[in-house]
């Protein structure tokens, strides 16, 4: 497993391609956690979005050697790895700042 750590700036068809993932991510973990806050959405929406682009652009994590699924040439697998991750930590840190400890 190899792991280069490399800065580039994408391109605007795959910053769209990051935003839908992160999208869809906060989506599913917002229907599993059953978040009801419209900022919680929003947040871990940015958050997922800058996870995939983490994990496909910068760290450059790769999955699979063989045939890799894409979305308007972002890595499918790798990109959404990121956005769980990100939007995971979003939705927890989010949830536990809004509790009051009486």
């Amino acid at each position: 497993m190899q792991i280069n750590i490399n800065f580039t700036i994408p391109d605007p068809l795959a910053v769209l391609a990051y935003v839908i993932i992160g999208i869809l991510v906060t989506l599913v973990l917002g229907a599993l956690f059953r978040l009801r806050r419209p900022s919680i959405y929003i947040v871990s929406t940015i958050m997922s979005a800058i996870g995939a682009w983490l994990f496909v652009s910068v760290i450059k994590i790769q999955v699979n050697d063989g045939t890799n699924l894409s979305i308007l040439g972002v890595p499918l697998i790798e990109a959404a790895i990121g956005a769980v991750v990100f939007a995971l930590l979003t939705i927890v840190t989010m949830l536990r700042s809004r509790r009051v400890y009486a």
